[in-house]
């Protein structure tokens, strides 16, 4: 609106060459976080990532982490991890489009109301929840559409292809004794992307190691698991998993959890998870399950394992046949 007067101002005058003149100096100041201010740090076929949304991206996380923003060494392995991961969601945008997957404004409105219902949230509940997140409905309703046509594209190109055989289930479940005993065991999980770099890796374990040195020093576990899990359930059971059988959990953390002493609190175990650090509180020995019993925690594993593999054998395919470019600052 101010422009808009200010130009008829001018017009009246008859000063068109001043005008001109006063929108280039002002058009940078009305866009700001705009693409004038921005810059392109990727293209990837004819999609581009920007430096502007890799940044509020990475503050993003950092500040998730609870993270010195003060120290640009924090910043550097999420800057790659977000990187990588931004230029996996286009890769996944681009398939979906080339695999003609579309969502209409009608199924897109049915899909949040869905969303609505699995959460609980009222209309109101639902306006609150975007307010305190900061989110435009616009902006949820665009990156919801966008998270749901990536997740069609990995049920069609990915999920299809997982075969488990029930058969070596079975056979390996049998040979494994272990699943006699059951242990109670909390964790501190700090995440790690299935891509991150062997500094990433380093730099989150070694986060961990320094929040073991704080428990050692007298920090409770429980309280750790509360300041520093990425764990979405630590803020309600303090870390705390309760009684769980081998077979309850992934095979990387498990094998830790059943071989510590009790009250032994583990070096970092990487899992596909991400790192943990893991205190085993009790064990017990209990009646073996029938596989049967167990059949559904054994493929869920199983499952997982594979995924994993498999997303990242799709990344790398799609990664090999497009043209992507990083462009210098």
């Amino acid at each position: 609106m101010l422009l808009k007067i200010l130009s008829k101002k001018l017009l009246y005058e008859h000063q068109l060459k001043g005008l001109l003149l006063f929108l280039l100096l002002l058009l940078p100041l009305l866009t700001f976080g705009s693409t004038l201010y921005d810059s392109i740090a990727i293209i990837i076929d004819n999609r581009i990532i920007t430096k502007n949304e890799i940044e509020l991206r990475v503050l993003e996380e950092a500040s998730r982490q609870r993270l010195d923003l003060s120290d640009k060494s924090n910043l550097g392995p999420i800057r790659d991890q977000i990187t990588n991961l931004l230029i996996e969601e286009s890769l996944l945008d681009i398939r979906a489009d080339e695999l003609q997957i579309h969502l209409s404004d009608e199924a897109l409105e049915a899909e949040i109301s869905n969303f609505r219902r699995q959460n609980n949230l009222s209309q109101v509940e639902f306006e609150n929840y975007l307010e305190k997140q900061q989110l435009s409905l616009p902006f949820f309703r665009r990156n919801y559409k966008k998270r749901y046509l990536r997740s069609k594209v990995i049920d069609r190109e990915i999920r299809p292809y997982i075969q488990i055989d029930e058969a070596d289930l079975e056979s390996n479940y049998s040979k494994d004794q272990s699943e006699r005993f059951s242990v109670r065991a909390r964790h501190i999980l700090i995440k790690l992307s299935p891509n991150a770099t062997s500094e990433e890796r380093r730099l989150k374990e070694n986060k961990l190691l320094k929040i073991k040195k704080e428990i050692e020093s007298g920090l409770s576990f429980s309280k750790a698991a509360d300041l520093y899990s990425e764990d979405p359930s630590a803020k309600i059971n303090h870390g705390d998993l309760g009684f769980f059988e081998k077979t309850d959990m992934v095979k990387e953390f498990s094998e830790e959890a059943f071989s510590l002493p009790i009250k032994k609190i583990s070096d970092p175990v990487l899992s596909p998870f991400g790192f943990h650090l893991i205190e085993v509180l009790e064990k017990k020995q209990v009646e073996k399950k029938s596989f049967q019993d167990a059949k559904d925690s054994l493929f869920q594993q199983r499952y997982q394992a594979l995924f994993v593999s498999k997303y990242q054998e799709y990344i790398k395919n799609l990664k090999g046949k497009a043209q992507i470019k990083f462009i210098n600052p």
